[in-house]
């Protein structure tokens, strides 16, 4: 008998979890791979340190998950990556965020015109961030204020306001984020950032910068997120775990022995 072996390159992925703010390792964290495909992995990282597994002519989306935290998501390809190649480890810093319940942020260049609920054009690249935001961070509400300046009477202004922020709640709604997570609220002139005038006449920019929308985090439900499990093997070297998402997220040792990533693939960027 002939027979031929193909040998496929190691690939893979470490890294670590950075608190953004301290600059020092977060414990006890989820780390979660999904490819393209939706097929996920989970680590369940004790000391912030992490590692996968990677096949080739896969896009990997990394990100963590820990109470308290927003995170950003890192990317890994292996699209190009020839079955000749050498092995190759890539190495990424996942940065996360501490917040805290009803913290305000800023949306900036969240911008309107006099007298106009519409967005403006420029306007999309905050809304993308918070869109982001929102679908990397599935366990968090968010409520939508928007701001008036001064010209006007209060009712007007606090219903313009209203229409303001459902604007924006309409459109993250139609990018893809459940209304359910979403409230709107109209605050009227409230609480000006700039002046309106200055010495009595007309401050434009100051106006301007008073069409304003921020956003607050209401609540962050646990049974949203992928939740450290002490018991479950995570360190370096040992992390082979599956994940069925949904409400109660439930480990799979993966008995039938299925690679989820087995798909074939390319070049580590």
């Amino acid at each position: 008998d002939i027979w031929r072996v193909q040998y496929e390159p190691k690939l893979m992925v470490q890294g670590e979890v950075i608190n953004k703010k301290t600059k020092k390792p977060v414990t006890e964290a989820v780390v979660k791979m999904v490819n393209e495909q939706g097929d996920l992995k989970t680590f369940n990282s004790e000391d912030g340190k992490f590692e996968f597994s990677l096949n080739r002519g896969h896009n990997y989306e990394i990100s963590a998950d820990k109470m308290g935290f927003v995170t950003e998501t890192e990317s890994v390809s292996t699209q190009g990556v020839k079955r000749s190649d050498p092995d190759e480890t890539v190495k990424v810093i996942i940065y996360v965020d501490s917040f805290y319940i009803d913290q305000d942020f800023a949306l900036n260049d969240i911008l309107y015109d006099y007298d106009k609920a519409s967005l403006r054009p420029e306007s999309t690249a905050s809304l993308e961030k918070l869109r982001k935001l929102m679908k990397d961070n599935p366990s968090i509400d968010v409520q939508i204020y928007s701001y008036t300046d001064s010209k006007g009477t209060d009712a007007y202004n606090m219903t313009l306001s209203q229409e303001r922020a459902q604007s924006v709640v309409n459109y993250l709604i139609s990018h893809g984020i459940d209304r359910s997570r979403l409230s709107a609220k109209g605050m009227g002139k409230e609480n000006p950032i700039a002046p309106n005038t200055i010495n009595g006449k007309d401050n434009p920019s100051g106006r301007q910068m008073n069409r304003r929308t921020t956003f607050r985090i209401l609540t962050d439900v646990p049974s949203r997120r992928v939740i450290y499990d002490s018991s479950k093997p995570g360190t370096i070297g040992s992390q082979s775990k599956n994940l069925e998402v949904n409400d109660n997220p439930d480990y799979d040792t993966n008995p039938d022995g299925d690679d989820p990533f087995s798909e074939p693939g390319s070049r580590v960027n």
